[in-house]
């Protein structure tokens, strides 16, 4: 009987080791194993067993930058502080969502994030994050875009149960599909002028200062995509040109290329020109970059006299064949007396009574209040001796109505460069009792060893053109 019960037994628990080993070829588990239990989800398995699904999580990147509004995919290109929102969400089935890794893609670099995160360098850490199923967790970053050009950076996550990133077997899996981890860079850095170029005498250094070669430099930033901030890391090489000229074939000289220095090129001792004119405008560009618009417009005159408050001032100008004095007298106010010879934008006009036309053009204009007296002093040179000093005539133009020598009104030929005024031109009258006002020829004088003739016009500071 004893025997009996025994061998009974053994047949009882193979039987169930059978039943065992056929549930275990069937799939059929204790259900509380396949809950994972907590163990501080250090040595979970990567499956749910429960219903067979992985771990897995969603991630969504949204860039905000100034030239896309409140949100959106991207950030702008070179901006310094474009701020990029991180979404992330757990969509296991049960399992808790503990910690995670968020990789910053190049170009992109990690200046600050808004969220309780241990700092990891190009690495946020977020860590304690206690997920649930179907939650979501946000985070904002700040980061310094470094590329001046349109990309794409593609962001790296990983995230695991466990509290600190620690441990093997409880990784989550990035579900790709309903993930957006992109973040792109929008549209080129910029050129922008800062240091504008102002008026210059000719040949001399062109400076942000007026008619100061030794002033301020001109100079050019490079800012972001959407214009908004100056890229304090480029070295960008900008080359600077006429964008504008009113003298055909003028070239810039000096120093015409500079390389950004904190994202700002400046040209020192800076660009030249060569020719006298009225409004010339500076270009800047770079390789990949929105080339800057115009600069501001400046002049370019032969020659800048000060002219101090109370006293006179003048200039002496020479040309092929003809030389100018323009003396000013004296007025209340300071100012400054510019004066050019066949300036490049010099209008074309010519009087009918004048026996010489085709000489060189003097242009002056006194920047002041108020108004100064002015005398030209004009001397031709190589004349003829044997011409009578009366028919050495001054052809006048100017942006108003004067008398002219024969009386009849002066015509409009063309118009004032810089200004459009429309230019009234006519042979001037000898200063008499009868006409004393200006402009007029005050004296003629004639010396026949040297073949020169001078006349001496009394006239206005109201910058007229002569010949």
């Amino acid at each position: 009987m004893r025997h009996a019960a025994v061998h009974q037994r053994s047949r009882a628990v193979r039987a169930a080791l059978a039943v065992g080993v056929i549930a275990g070829l069937l799939g059929i588990v204790d259900p509380a194993a396949a809950s994972g239990g907590d163990h501080d989800h250090e040595h979970d398995h990567d499956h749910d067993h429960d219903h067979g699904h992985t771990k897995s999580f969603t991630v969504d990147i949204d860039g905000t930058s100034a030239s896309i509004g409140a949100t959106g995919a991207g950030v702008d290109a070179g901006d310094i502080d474009a701020v990029v929102t991180v979404t992330i969400t757990n969509t296991a089935r049960h399992q808790t969502l503990g910690s995670a890794n968020v990789a910053v893609p190049e170009p992109l670099s990690l200046v600050s994030s808004v969220v309780d995160a241990v700092p990891g360098g190009s690495v946020v850490e977020l860590r304690n994050l206690a997920l649930a199923p179907s939650a979501s967790t946000s985070f904002t970053m700040v980061v310094l875009v470094g590329t001046c050009t349109p990309t794409v950076a593609a962001a790296t996550v990983a995230a695991k149960q466990s509290n600190d990133f620690n441990g093997t077997g409880n990784d989550f899996t990035l579900d790709a599909a309903g993930s957006d981890t992109v973040v792109e860079v929008l549209g080129s850095c910029r050129l922008a002028f800062v240091g504008q170029p102002t008026n210059s005498e000719r040949g001399a250094t062109i400076t942000s200062t007026p008619w100061d070669p030794a002033g301020a430099a001109v100079s050019v930033e490079v800012l972001d995509a959407a214009g908004g901030g100056r890229v304090t890391w480029s070295t960008a090489p900008v080359a600077m040109s006429l964008a504008t000229s009113p003298a055909p074939g003028a070239a810039l000289g000096g120093t015409t290329t500079a390389v950004a220095v904190a994202g700002l090129a400046t040209f020192a001792p800076g660009p030249t020109l060569g020719v006298s004119a009225l409004d010339f405008r500076l270009g800047a560009t770079s390789p990949g970059l929105v080339d800057a618009a115009p600069s501001a417009p400046f002049d370019i005159y032969d020659d800048q006299t000060p002219c101090a408050p109370g006293a006179a001032c003048s200039a002496t100008l020479t040309a092929t064949g003809q030389s100018v004095k323009v003396a000013l007298g004296t007025g209340a106010a300071g100012g400054n007396l510019l004066s050019s010879v066949n300036a490049a934008d010099t209008p074309a006009f010519e009087c009918a009574d004048y026996p010489r036309a085709g000489q060189p053009v003097s242009q002056y204009q006194y920047t002041g209040t108020g108004t100064r007296t002015a005398i030209l002093t004009i001397t031709y040179s190589d004349v003829s001796p044997r011409r009578s000093t009366s028919s050495y005539q001054v052809c006048w133009a100017a942006p108003y109505t004067f008398r002219t020598r024969s009386g009849a009104p002066p015509t409009v030929q063309g118009t004032k460069p810089g200004t459009g005024d429309p230019l009234y031109v006519g042979t001037l009258p000898d200063c008499s009792k009868r006409n004393p006002v200006a402009p007029c020829v005050q004296s003629r004088s004639c010396v026949s060893r040297s073949r020169s003739v001078t006349l001496t016009v009394l006239a206005t500071s109201d910058d007229p053109w002569r010949y």
